[in-house]
């Protein structure tokens, strides 16, 4: 089917063409990709046909065995698609499936070299429907203030302990500074008691002495004070 073009030329202008139409009747023919179809009730599910015929076919959808033709409502939705001179594509939509609406379909296609007619078998898959409910005053949670307050309250006390025991921990971990005065009195004992090898080491050994003599006094005369009581 189809437009055919047949031109002819000699060499001398101008040439000739001859455009042919070419048209093939036929009864119409129905392909159907899925002849059983499921679907969860409470959905929307499509039935589909696939039409050939020329001259065009006249086409449409029944309910078996009740033998009423469908057509658009509330509950059913019909649609023709056209996909070349010749085919077309048949659509039936049906809104929220019930029990009632699980049966055999047929889409059927009639031109005046004849008259062909597919089945569709419709049925239930077992599921449920997932809705989403608005949340209720009784379904949420209630917010009790005080007691949120005393979470919030124990949760800072207890930050607080932990807190008060990592600084235990630290000064725990710190050496033990001794005061200004053991200090020097420590430095001077270990002084004290390095062995002079010479009498340059002993002339060294008496100028600290006499540099720490001023720092030792305020230690040597509380403890003669002492020693005279």
């Amino acid at each position: 089917m189809g437009q055919y073009m047949c031109i002819a030329s000699n060499g001398v202008p101008p040439a000739v063409s001859k455009r042919i139409s070419i048209n093939v009747h036929f009864p119409p023919v129905i392909q159907v990709p899925n002849q059983l179809v499921g679907a969860p009730l409470g959905t929307d599910v499509n039935l589909e046909c696939y039409v050939e015929a020329s001259p065009k076919a006249i086409i449409y959808w029944m309910r078996d065995p009740s033998d009423n033709m469908i057509v658009t409502s509330d509950k059913y939705e019909t649609k023709v698609s056209v996909r070349s001179m010749f085919e077309t594509k048949m659509t039936l939509k049906v809104h929220r499936l019930q029990k009632a609406d699980v049966g055999t379909y047929k889409c059927i296609a009639k031109n005046s070299l004849g008259e062909v007619e597919r089945s569709i078998r419709l049925y239930e898959i077992p599921g449920s429907v997932t809705r989403k409910v608005p949340p209720t005053a009784a379904s949420l949670p209630a917010v009790n203030g005080s007691g949120d307050q005393e979470e919030e309250d124990e949760s800072d006390d207890d930050i607080i302990e932990e807190e008060e025991g990592d600084v235990g921990s630290a000064e725990r971990g710190l050496p033990e500074t001794p005061p200004p005065g053991r200090h020097h009195e420590h430095h001077t004992r270990a002084n004290l008691n390095v062995s002079p090898a010479s009498a340059a080491d002993c002339r060294r050994l008496s100028a600290s002495l006499l540099l720490l003599l001023p720092q030792l006094l305020p230690l040597l005369l509380p403890c003669a004070v002492l020693a005279r009581l």
